[in-house]
């Protein structure tokens, strides 16, 4: 369905862009709000990242660790069990690709569920789609995020292009902005 501008005035029946025209509020509400500005989506990307890194990966990591027989207390003695022991690279790169594919599943199952994350909800961002949101539509849309991130990069120059991540344009999601929590939004424009 076209978007259709909805005026401040009391709708009447002559009115063709009255709320009657919307199939439901929740139609009218994505089509109020503009897309996600750059800064936002960085910001809350490292918001949740700052979030899973403090969570989730500390965790997974004192968990991990001590099972592939990497008993380490602080990380300037991992830097020289690292150095003094090359069969450490391979345990470790594990870890990571591991840890990756966790963050991946907190923002498969974050999007998924609540059309955003803990990042998006402090920025006011969301996700929008015309369709139902998939796993398979959020796994392909955050691949680059988490576990592929070196090709990060490449799927950002959409954003500077077409105001949408290539893997948002194969997926049909956008990211909107809404409004942040009220705390935030005192500190940021």
């Amino acid at each position: 369905m076209p978007r259709k501008k909805v005026s401040g005035k009391k709708a009447d029946a002559s009115d063709s862009y009255a709320l009657e025209d919307y199939s439901g509020f929740e139609e009218f509400q994505e089509n109020a709000f503009e897309d996600a500005p750059f800064w936002r989506r960085l910001v809350a990307y490292l918001l949740d990242a700052v979030f899973f890194y403090f969570s989730f990966f500390q965790i997974f990591m004192m968990i991990y660790l001590p099972k592939v027989g990497l008993g380490i207390e602080n990380f300037s003695e991992m830097e020289s069990y690292i150095l003094g022991t090359p069969s450490a690279y391979a345990h470790l790169i594990a870890g990571f690709a591991a840890a990756s594919f966790v963050f991946l599943f907190y923002f498969m199952l974050f999007e998924k569920n609540f059309k955003t994350t803990i990042g998006k909800k402090i920025m006011g961002l969301r996700l929008s789609s015309e369709k139902e949101i998939s796993y398979k539509d959020v796994f392909i849309r955050n691949l680059t995020k988490s576990a592929m991130l070196p090709l990060l990069p490449i799927d950002l120059i959409g954003l500077f292009f077409y105001k949408k991540r290539f893997t948002e344009m194969l997926t049909s999601i956008k990211v909107i902005y809404s409004k942040p929590l009220i705390l935030i939004k005192r500190m940021i424009p």
